[in-house]
């Protein structure tokens, strides 16, 4: 008599703990207050062998996926360097000039707008590249859509894209 009811009370206590604990498992990322709250996402630009003896010339990953709000902070992992640049609406993508400071140098803010020239400038993760030059870049994304972004130094053979969906959206992967 005593264990059925000690084995009751157990299934009692399971079944109220399933009750609170499973829509918790299975809950969108905003927080107990109902917020969402936007998140930091990170993309290699390059990579290279411990010798420098081989350069990668690609963004890590080379597609990312957002929401509105995010930030995405791009990092140079290579001595080669690289730039973050998202040409103007309907700018034609130009060989890379060393001497346009508007390739060279950071353009635009931190919030991009989806439709003007955005550029990190030059990029590497070497100090003594010749070039005005940082480690990192980043930016926060205002405006849903999808955005194709290049190294203007290795032009279309080094581009990336990124999806900005609305906010709160579930990551697809």
């Amino acid at each position: 008599m005593e264990i059925a009811r000690v084995s009751r009370r157990l299934r009692v206590f399971l079944a109220a703990l399933c009750v609170a604990v499973l829509p918790l498992m299975f809950a969108s990322g905003a927080t107990a207050d109902g917020a969402v709250h936007p998140h930091t996402w990170q993309v290699a630009v390059g990579e290279e062998t411990a010798d420098d003896a081989i350069q990668g010339m690609a963004f890590l990953p080379g597609s990312v996926w957002i929401n509105v709000g995010d930030k995405i902070v791009w990092t140079a992992r290579a001595g080669e360097i690289h730039t973050v640049t998202f040409l103007a609406k309907g700018d034609p993508l130009s060989p890379f000039n060393p001497s346009n400071p508007a390739q060279l140098l950071v353009q635009g803010g931190s919030h991009y707008d989806g439709l003007s020239y955005y550029n990190s400038g030059i990029l590497t993760d070497e100090p003594d590249s010749g070039f005005p030059a940082s480690r990192g870049y980043s930016l926060t994304f205002d405006q849903k859509g999808d955005y194709t972004y290049y190294c203007l130094v290795h032009g279309v053979m080094m581009k990336g894209f990124v999806h900005v969906r609305a906010a709160g959206s579930h990551d697809p992967y």
